[in-house]
């Protein structure tokens, strides 16, 4: 049964990411080619926020965060594509 829900779970995570990617990259579009001098200078501010959008749906869709929660306890921990290298979640977290 958790095996099933774990699926489920990876499956609606997935999708956000895809649905992320295109949405961002059409608000990238409109913004570029059909904003012109109607925003101003507010055209980068929302250029700018649509990019890391894309940056970290990706980054997302790579890591699959899980974050659980108990008590006082916060623990998160990568669910994706890298969860058995261990050297990525060690160099992002002790940094030298």
């Amino acid at each position: 049964m958790n095996v099933y829900i774990i699926t489920l779970l990876h499956i609606i995570h997935y999708s956000g990411s895809i649905a992320a990617q295109i949405t961002n990259a059409i608000l990238l579009y409109l913004i570029i080619k059909k904003a012109g001098t109607l925003f101003g200078s507010y055209r980068y501010v929302m250029g700018t926020f649509s990019v890391y959008s894309l940056i970290y749906a990706w980054i997302d869709a790579a890591t699959c965060p899980v974050m659980l929660i108990y008590g006082p306890a916060f623990v998160v921990y990568m669910d994706g594509l890298f969860r058995d290298e261990t050297w990525i979640g060690n160099n992002v977290v002790y940094q030298k």
